[in-house]
């Protein structure tokens, strides 16, 4: 009885926070028709309807004005977000003057987004502190949510109410803002045409018969971010892989001097990338961490290498959502030759890791790393971040192909086979025998992941089920 007390107490605070709000209707009338629930208009709280009505009810708004479901699970988890981020905009924001409008919001995506290389701001609070003169550092929740506190800082959406207003609102007028908003930041973002920012979304809003919401505002705010994200950072890394060749051990240099003695860098290539150790060595123990490093061509031949912390895959596959402080960009550029000695970086783009300390790498003779690798034998070798350590099958699973499915062979159960419909996702249509497919575990979590790596798709075992992925024992 207490769990579902408490799962009925946060439908009726979420659809209260859409009633009052106004975040779907304009007004308790156009509610209580959609509801079916006239006696809403005689003040009867919609917390007064049955459980499972309100349930069907809360799924029905859902399908009906869709959400941006690759950043929210649920429309009650974008009203939870809707309602912290209004409660640190109130705290925090609302009664500052002159900083309430598009340009301020622009600003913002700017400095978050677009030219982070430049401004090296990456957390929301710093850029409300260059924005804001804060005459206390106000603490920021880290569950605000952009883009919903950049809606409610150009005024196209109000804070969470407690009563539902009089006037309904113009939704109308609102909109104006947003797409004002959305294409004043298409402006100032390299690499985008006005065509290529959800030309067709910014237009839906002028059809007959489209449904109208501020739901649609947060989630037309949330794919422009996405697009802007997109153009904004370097391109796909799996497009044009480069090989520099860089297997075996390396040390950083600071001019002609080695910058860390004990510390070594080691490259060995997995799949279509790299991954880089970074050993630092005492006398009874290794501690060393692992990051993935993609080399790949930018624009105008640009050589970048987009490298990847330890944690990236936790947040990205365990947490459901990408941490922009584990990912970095260098430009890189090497010695001729086609066994490099010599490798400069320089930050490009994207978080700083403290970890990634060096400019300058220099590679160990293979007398020396010889010397260096008999030395280490005995000694204990200690992960540094085994709880997010990403453990990987081999890359080149047996698979066969077949018109509609994929037959991926367990490599723990030979006898097992994974079947794999390729209807599932569009992108494994293109997946031949080169490509790349392994099963894949984060920490200590027992669960193995399913993951094409080359088509950045990743599926978890709870899912199977819901996607068609079944056992066979034979593949076809």
């Amino acid at each position: 009885m207490e769990a579902k007390y408490l799962e009925e107490t946060q439908l009726d605070e979420c659809l209260n926070v859409i009633l009052k709000s106004n975040l779907i209707f304009r007004s308790k009338k156009e509610f209580s028709e959609f509801a079916d629930y006239p006696s809403l208009m005689n003040n009867n709280p919609i917390t007064k309807l049955p459980y499972q009505r309100k349930l069907e009810l809360l799924l029905r708004i859902q399908t009906t004005f869709p959400i941006d479901f690759s950043k929210y699970d649920s429309l009650q988890e974008l009203v939870k977000s809707y309602q912290t981020t209004s409660r640190f905009y109130r705290a925090c924001i609302a009664e500052k003057k002159g900083f309430q409008d598009i340009e301020t919001a622009v600003k913002m995506v700017d400095a978050l987004f677009i030219h982070r290389q430049l401004t090296g701001n990456s957390k929301l609070d710093k850029v409300l502190s260059s924005l804001y003169d804060f005459t206390e550092r106000e603490s920021l929740n880290e569950d605000v949510d952009v883009e919903i506190f950049l809606l409610l800082l150009m005024g196209a959406l109000p804070p969470v109410s407690e009563r539902q207003k009089a006037t309904a609102p113009d939704f109308d007028s609102e909109w104006k803002t947003v797409k004002a908003f959305i294409l004043r930041c298409f402006q100032i973002t390299p690499n985008v045409t006005e065509g290529s920012l959800i030309n067709e979304t910014l237009d839906n809003w002028d059809k007959p018969g489209f449904l109208k919401s501020r739901i649609f505002f947060i989630t037309s705010v949330c794919q422009a971010i996405k697009n802007i994200r997109e153009a904004a950072a370097p391109p796909d890394m799996y497009r044009d892989p480069l090989d520099p060749n860089l297997e075996g051990l390396w040390q950083s240099y600071d001019k002609e001097t080695v910058k860390d003695a004990n510390v070594f860098y080691e490259f060995y290539r997995f799949g279509r990338c790299y991954t880089l150790r970074i050993n630092e060595v005492f006398p009874s123990v290794i501690n060393y961490s692992e990051f993935s490093c993609f080399f790949y061509e930018y624009s105008e031949g640009t050589p970048v290498v987009m490298i990847e912390h330890p944690k990236a895959g936790y947040w990205y596959l365990i947490k459901g959502k990408g941490n922009d402080d584990y990912g970095t960009y260098l430009t890189f550029k090497t010695d001729l030759g086609k066994k490099p000695e010599n490798i400069w970086f320089n930050h490009y783009h994207g978080a700083r890791i403290h970890e990634l300390n060096f400019t300058h790498l220099k590679r160990i003779s293979v007398e020396k790393e010889s010397q260096l690798r008999r030395s280490w034998e005995t000694k204990r070798k200690v992960n540094l971040f085994s709880d997010y350590a990403c453990t990987w099958s081999d890359l080149d699973l047996v698979v066969t192909i077949t018109k509609n499915c994929l037959f991926i062979k367990d490599p723990v159960n030979p006898d097992v086979f994974y079947k794999v419909p390729k209807s599932i996702d569009p992108r494994l249509k293109s997946f031949t025998s080169e490509s790349e497919c392994a099963f894949l575990t984060i920490g200590n979590d027992p669960a193995r992941w399913l993951v094409f790596p080359s088509l950045a798709l990743y599926f978890h075992p709870d899912r199977f089920a819901q996607l068609g992925i079944e056992k066979a024992d034979k593949p076809y």
